[in-house]
């Protein structure tokens, strides 16, 4: 139960901080400068296709690793001795 509140806790103070400041990413502290908003610092639609494609062959590549490694090393592993320690 206290890792579940703890978790709660964490987002609930990100969360309040994103709403606090949207739609400003990083508030400028300057007139020379203007503030980075969600808008101007946005990726381009591109980009963001291109980005979630290699996520998903990534995604695939570490399913085949795990299931991999899974079946090399499952089964009951022998009485090996490592010596004296």
């Amino acid at each position: 139960m206290g890792f579940v509140f703890s978790s709660l806790f964490l987002f609930g103070g990100f969360a309040s901080t994103a709403a606090s400041i949207f739609p400003k990413v990083l508030p400028s502290t300057n007139s020379i400068n203007p503030a980075l908003t969600i808008y101007n610092v946005a990726a381009n639609e591109y980009g963001l296709s291109v980005g979630l494609n290699w996520f998903f062959i990534a995604l695939l590549l570490v399913v085949v690793y795990f299931t991999i490694q899974y079946k090399v090393f499952k089964g009951k592993m022998d009485n090996i001795g490592y010596g004296d320690h």
